[in-house]
């Protein structure tokens, strides 16, 4: 995910409230968040990437506040985290969907299960290895039924969005 440098209200040290409760979804209806709750405790699991650098199973609530992006294989949402140790953060959340072609109708529950699980590591591994200033870090991920990828949330989105809302922005300096 390319990203704009962010704000101090959305920097990821500072402590971030959210104003309202509920959200709404990109077609303009009112629902309530998806609260996912802690990962399990004691050691988590983690993936370790070819750069040797690991992405860990993040603990603490996730609550998914709002749709961002709705895509084939995943859907962005804005949402809070409240780290174990720390104040909550507000993030952005990546949800991978399980998608079946038609050769793969027959597959089990199980293996269904396992190929997303391949997927999350793979994404995860794809995720680390590319670390760059200009790439929002990978926070964590989230195992499981829904698979989750966890970043900062920018405020400004994207650079491309940015710039589509801001045509005069310095572009060099960006």
């Amino acid at each position: 995910m390319a990203v704009s440098k962010p704000s101090t209200a959305d920097h990821p040290n500072e402590s971030l409230a959210m104003h309202n409760s509920q959200s709404t979804s990109s077609y303009g209806r009112r629902s309530a968040p998806v609260v996912f709750p802690s990962g399990t405790a004691g050691e988590a699991p983690c993936y370790v990437s070819r750069s040797g650098s690991t992405a860990r199973e993040i603990e603490g609530p996730l609550i998914l506040e709002r749709i961002y992006f709705m895509g084939v294989y995943a859907d962005v949402w804005r949402g809070k985290w409240a780290p174990p140790e720390g104040p909550e953060v507000l993030v952005a959340i990546k949800r991978l969907r399980c998608v079946i072609t038609s050769n793969q109708s027959s597959l089990t529950p199980e293996a269904q299960a396992a190929r997303l699980d391949a997927r999350l590591r793979r994404e995860v591994a794809a995720w680390e290895k590319h670390s760059h200033p200009n790439i929002a870090p990978l926070l964590g991920y989230r195992s499981g039924d829904e698979p989750l990828l966890i970043t900062h949330f920018y405020k400004n989105g994207n650079l491309g969005t940015y710039l589509l809302a801001n045509p005069d922005a310095p572009r060099l300096k960006l």
